[in-house]
């Protein structure tokens, strides 16, 4: 008999509305209407009260469909790729809700009654406009997969979120949901931002990747200066308001005017940005090249030291972009035409921009007499002050436990 039917599927047949026939089914564990146009869910859904998985995704409410809160036994709610812009308080009438999918919509906030559903083990809240979280997630002990993903205002880095549901359902793991829930109350209470950002220097040796460091940190020059062995990390405190870019007939106007525009909209806000860089300068001889992709990240500004002495420049370059691609991603690169007075020589810079589009400024610099160090210091402030999650808040707790770990003598792996 058609009424001991347990699953209906209606989907993408661009109904308006949920035909009441379907009520005649009131042994229905599971429907699926998403793909439509509906943009309410009728009362008499309430005859199927035995529901318990419904799919919805990707139809036109605005409003949450209030009915579905009178389904008792209801386990999994997909409501993704819609506009709805409130949860009601009321969604505790769900007490064995496992799986709740609302991600893609408009949703500003989310109620307390939330956690109370002590059941729930998925919640995806991803891609919505959520301003706050409230403090009664700290009661969804059962959750094993917690997606906030694309909530600007929450302010949770990615690397606290960790894989999206796409990447999970590739079989990556999930964060641990009560981590992100930790790590969000406690930005709430006492944080402050990293501030700390990676230069990376990479290139062969004698190229003068060394030489570059000392001008730009200490503005100095040592014609004896040693090679890197392995690798070198310096720090270079620096303030990204402090417009050492004067309009000089040699500094590049567009980054100048965008410098500017940036050191005049933090000064508004009396805001000081004070980096702290770690210059990362590794040794050039191809037997550490293999060492490398350990310490290359995304997330960093590279620095490409090239010079004209060897007479195959644009051949090098394509090797170390080929390499920074590999492991730092879309990092920027700033390429420098180094010792450029000892030895002048070019790039097809066209080329190299089409093939590699994070490429941000060739500067040919000489580190003698400081050619072309004004333009770079200027640039790399340009990219730092945009680099993603330079001012990422963090709990102060963390901060003394990263710099114990710094203080350290001995050596560790952070795992």
């Amino acid at each position: 008999m058609k009424n001991k039917k347990q699953e209906l599927i209606l989907e993408s047949s661009n109904l308006e509305n949920i035909p009441k026939s379907v009520s005649e089914y009131p042994n229905l564990k599971k429907l699926t209407v998403s793909g439509n146009r509906l943009t309410t869910i009728p009362n008499f859904i309430t005859k199927l009260s035995k529901l318990q998985i419904f799919y919805a995704w990707e139809n036109k409410f605005k409003k949450f469909p209030v009915s579905l809160l009178n389904l008792p036994y209801l386990r999994e709610l997909d409501l993704a790729d819609n506009q709805i812009t409130n949860i009601p308080e009321d969604i505790s009438n769900l007490t064995k809700l496992e799986r709740l999918l609302i991600q893609n919509n408009k949703l500003g906030s989310i109620p307390d009654s939330l956690g109370t559903l002590s059941n729930l083990w998925e919640l995806d809240l991803s891609n919505n406009n959520l301003q706050s979280l409230p403090e009664s997630l700290k009661n969804l002990t059962s959750l094993k997969k917690l997606y906030l993903h694309n909530n600007q205002d929450l302010n949770i880095p990615k690397s606290i979120l960790g894989p999206n549901w796409k990447a999970v359902r590739s079989g990556h793991s999930p964060a641990n949901p009560q981590d992100i829930i930790d790590y969000y109350f406690r930005i709430q209470k006492d944080v402050k931002p990293l501030n700390e950002a990676k230069v990376i220097l990479v290139g062969f040796g004698a190229v003068g990747k060394t030489s570059v460091v000392r001008r730009l940190i200490e503005n100095d020059f040592n014609r004896n200066e040693k090679k890197t062995d392995g690798i070198k990390i310096d720090k270079w405190e620096i303030d990204l308001n402090e417009n050492q870019a004067r309009a000089e007939s040699s500094l590049d106007q567009r980054i100048l005017k965008s410098l500017k525009s940036k050191i005049i909209d933090s000064a508004s806000k009396d805001h000081k940005d004070n980096i702290t860089l770690h210059v990362w300068d590794f040794g050039g001889q191809e037997i550490n090249h293999n060492t490398h992709q350990f310490f290359l990240t995304d997330r960093s500004l590279y620095l490409l030291v090239l010079n004209g002495r060897q007479g195959h420049e644009d051949t090098d370059a394509e090797y170390w972009l080929e390499f920074i691609r590999s492991f730092g991603h879309n990092s920027p690169v700033i390429i420098l035409l180094n010792k450029i007075k000892e030895q002048p020589f070019d790039l097809n810079r066209n080329a190299l921009r089409q093939k590699f589009p994070n490429i941000c400024a060739f500067i040919c610099t000489d580190c003698k007499d400081a050619t072309g160090f004004q333009d770079l210091s200027a640039t790399i402030r340009n990219q730092i002050y945009d680099l993603e999650h330079l001012r990422d808040a963090f709990p102060s707790s963390w901060f003394n436990i990263k710099n114990r770990l710094a203080d350290m003598a001995e050596n560790y792996v952070v795992i």
